[in-house]
């Protein structure tokens, strides 16, 4: 048993030293990141949006912040493994990350937050103090999307037993902490946060895209299809005043076309 703890520890220390090492060797910044021993699958899926420097996305987003949601699905898309905390420096230059591998042992990690680039990874040789059972985060985000809390810039497991902490913005895009159960998301409480980590623009508030309509349509677009929400950006399609068809990213907090294809 102690052999085999050992060599599975061994393991996933030659796996974290590869996983820093392929970013700098792609100079792209992709999270490779790995949680376990284990095969990790297809390293793009549907969902996966490239945050590279120079990359459509990148372009999009001007180089901001990305959203917590997404840094927590490419993280486990590409690994497999399990996060359980995430945290947006007050810097807002990187996100620090916990959380356990398949063999149930600790993983830190630091990850740009704006290219996706690991900047270190740390396979602990210990399980966590506390209980890493919970549903997944970005399920719990998407039920607390639905009751009007977004800009997430933090949520932990580990702060309390059975329970959730997420910090966010509410409607009225004031910083709050909710807690829920682990193992539902059903709400305990909220209360409103003394900080908030998160990109200034987004407390203004998240609007549907009809919100920013007119303005859009003051840019000279017009004849908007049905836009479909990344999240972070809406993407729509549209004539512009020549009656050309493109494609408009649109920022759902600010409403400014961060994009045009």
């Amino acid at each position: 048993m102690t052999n085999t703890f050992f060599k599975a520890a061994a393991a996933a220390g030659i796996l974290g030293a590869m996983a820093m090492a392929a970013p700098a060797q792609a100079g792209a910044g992709n999270f490779v990141l790995t949680f376990g021993t284990h095969h990790a699958g297809p390293q793009t899926t549907a969902q996966t949006i490239d945050y590279r420097r120079g990359a459509p996305a990148w372009r999009a987003h001007n180089g901001r912040v990305m959203p917590l949601n997404r840094v927590v699905r490419l993280v486990e898309n590409r690994s497999g493994g399990t996060v359980t905390d995430i945290r947006l420096a007050k810097n807002q230059r990187v996100y620090r990350l916990e959380g356990v591998t398949r063999l149930g042992m600790i993983v830190d990690a630091k990850v740009d937050a704006r290219t996706g680039r690991i900047q270190s990874i740390d396979f602990k040789k210990f399980r966590p103090r506390y209980d890493p059972k919970g549903m997944d985060i970005n399920r719990l985000l998407a039920k607390l999307k639905r009751k009007g809390f977004h800009g997430f810039d933090v949520v932990s497991l580990k702060e309390e037993r059975g329970v959730y902490r997420v910090r966010a913005l509410n409607k009225r895009g004031r910083p709050v902490v909710v807690r829920t159960r682990a193992h539902n998301g059903h709400i305990l409480n909220v209360r409103n946060a003394a900080n908030y980590n998160g990109p200034a623009y987004k407390r203004g508030g998240r609007h549907g895209f009809n919100h920013w309509r007119k303005g859009v349509t003051a840019h000279g677009y017009n004849h908007f299809g049905k836009p479909t929400d990344y999240g972070d950006y809406y993407e729509v399609s549209a004539r512009n005043r020549h009656g050309k068809q493109v494609r408009l990213d649109i920022c759902p907090y600010t409403g400014k076309v961060l994009r045009v294809l």
